[in-house]
C-alpha cells in the first residue's frame, strides 16, 4: 500500500517548458537555460536572465553543433550545469548526434562535441546526464550504456569506458543522480540500482531491487538525494502522483516506502528545492507540477517502522 508523507501538504502547480532546462546561481546572479533538443535542425541553449518579478529574460541562444531527438525519457536529464573553478559548464546532450556539448556560460561560447564509443547511441529516447566535479556520465537509451566521461579544464570532457545497464525487467537508464561515490539509476522497468564511483566509472553494488511501489504499476523513472546521501527520492510513472523514498546511507539501496502525493498523473521528474523542505515532481500526463513539505524527520521515523515489519510502536518508541 502507498502512504501519504508524513506532515505532508501538496500544492498544485502549472508550467510550461522547454525539454530539459537547468538554473544555477553564482553569488548574486542568476541564470536559467534550455535544452531546444532540436532535431530537424543544429540543436541549441536558450540563455534567459531572472528578471523582475522572476520572469525570464532571453538573453542568447547558443548552437550546440549537433542534433536532438525532440522527446524522449521526461526524467532524463538532458542539461547539465557543473561549476568548474572560476568557470560554469553547461553541458547539453545531442542524442540525434550522439554527443554531449560543452559551453563556457561566461562567454556563452561551445567548447566542444564529445562523443563516448560509437556503441553508444540514444536515439530512441535521448540522452541523460549527472555529475559530480570530476566525471559526467551519460546514458544512452538505445544502446542501454552508461558513458563516463572525465571533466577537463575548460568545460571540456575526454570519454573514459561505458558499461552495459539494464534493469530487471531489461529496462533502460530513465534517470540517474550522484552523491559523493553513489550513482544510484532507475531503468523504467519498476527497477532500481545504484553503482560505486569511487573510481570513476561505475561499478554495480548488485543491489538492484523492484522498488516497493512497482507492485501497484508505480515505476520509478526520476530520482533526487539529500545533501546528506541519506535518502534517494524517486519520482514515479504512475497514474497516481506517488513519490518512493530509500535509505542509501550504507552506500547502497534498501526497500523504498511509497507516498501518494497528489492525483497528477506521472511524477516523472523529481527535485528537492535547495533547503529540502520541499519535494517538487512533475506530472508530465495532468500537465501540472506538484509540490509537497519533505520532512526529513517523519521520513527516518518512517524509515525506521518500515524496517521492522509492522512493529510501529517498537520502532517508533
Amino acid at each position: 500500500m502507498s502512504k501519504w508523507v508524513p506532515a505532508l501538504a501538496a500544492f498544485l502547480f502549472t508550467m510550461a517548458g522547454a525539454a530539459g532546462s537547468g538554473q544555477r546561481s553564482p553569488g548574486t546572479d542568476s541564470f536559467l537555460f534550455s535544452n531546444n533538443d532540436s532535431p530537424a535542425f543544429i540543436n541549441s541553449v536558450t540563455f534567459y536572465t531572472i528578471g523582475s518579478g522572476g520572469l525570464p529574460v532571453r538573453t542568447a541562444a547558443v548552437s550546440t553543433g549537433g542534433m536532438g531527438v525532440g522527446g524522449g525519457f521526461f526524467a532524463a536529464s538532458r542539461l547539465l550545469v557543473v561549476p568548474a573553478g572560476s568557470i560554469i559548464c553547461v553541458f547539453a546532450s545531442d542524442a540525434g548526434t550522439g554527443d554531449i556539448a560543452g559551453i563556457d556560460a561566461s562567454t556563452q561560447t561551445v567548447t566542444g562535441n564529445f562523443a563516448a564509443s560509437s556503441s553508444d547511441i540514444g536515439l530512441a529516447n535521448g540522452i541523460g546526464m549527472a555529475a559530480n566535479g570530476s566525471y559526467l556520465y551519460a546514458s544512452y537509451s538505445t544502446s542501454s550504456t552508461i558513458g563516463t566521461f572525465s571533466i577537463e579544464a575548460g568545460c571540456e570532457l575526454s570519454f573514459v569506458s561505458d558499461i552495459l545497464a539494464f534493469g530487471l525487467n531489461n529496462g533502460d537508464v530513465t534517470g540517474m543522480a550522484v552523491h559523493g561515490n553513489l550513482l544510484v539509476v532507475t531503468y523504467g522497468d519498476g527497477s532500481i540500482g545504484t553503482f560505486d564511483i569511487t573510481g570513476g566509472a561505475p561499478v554495480s553494488n548488485n543491489d538492484t531491487r523492484f522498488s516497493t511501489g512497482s507492485r501497484e504499476d508505480h515505476f520509478p523513472n526520476g530520482v533526487d538525494i539529500t545533501a546528506d546521501g541519506h535518502f534517494a527520492i524517486f519520482g514515479d510513472a504512475s497514474t497516481v502522483g506517488t513519490v518512493e523514498i530509500a535509505n542509501i546511507s550504507s552506500g547502497k539501496l534498501t526497500n523504498t516506502i511509497p507516498y501518494d502525493v497528489t492525483t497528477g498523473w506521472n511524477s516523472g521528474s523529481v527535485r528537492l528545492s535547495p533547503d529540502e523542505s520541499v519535494i517538487f515532481v512533475t506530472n508530465s500526463s495532468s500537465g501540472q507540477v506538484t509540490a509537497a513539505f519533505f520532512d526529513k524527520k517523519a521520513i527516518h521515523l518512517a524509515d525506521r517502522a518500515d524496517d521492522c515489519d509492522g512493529a510501529e510502536s517498537v520502532c517508533r518508541g
